[in-house]
């Protein structure tokens, strides 16, 4: 007798069309969100860099301000989708379905683009004057 455990078949997931064009849908929001991401953020570079110098409440600081709260919104976009991914992953768990090759593919895609986003957020908010 073998205290090794036996072979069990792994699982593989079976094509599912619903949940392709799901998946399709969502890396569209992605890539929009991506898309729209990099002209904002070097709009809000450049009134953040105007605005380093000035005071807290400037209208330079303002408009940094209110550039990086279109970041946000952008940044939103892609951790709906993210959520999204989330969910569709978390059901695909609790019903026992195998993991799905595409789905994780996205997901890490949209975790990445998020930590991005964030990362890129931060690094601006940085730059101003403290309140």
């Amino acid at each position: 007798m073998s205290d090794t455990p036996p072979d069990r078949p792994v699982a593989v997931a079976t094509p599912d069309a619903a949940l392709d064009a799901r998946l399709a849908d969502v890396a569209k929001e992605l890539a929009s969100a991506d898309q729209a991401f990099a002209p904002a953020a070097r709009k809000a570079g450049g009134l953040v860099a105007a605005a380093h110098n000035a005071g807290v409440g400037s209208e330079a600081w303002l408009d940094a301000q209110t550039a990086l709260a279109d970041l946000d919104g952008i940044r939103a976009e892609s951790t709906a989708a993210l959520s999204t991914l989330d969910e569709l992953a978390i059901g695909r768990a609790r019903a026992l379905e195998p993991a799905y090759p595409v789905l994780e593919s996205l997901h890490h895609q949209a975790e990445s683009q998020v930590a991005s986003e964030s990362a890129a957020i931060a690094g601006l908010q940085k730059q101003l004057p403290a309140t």
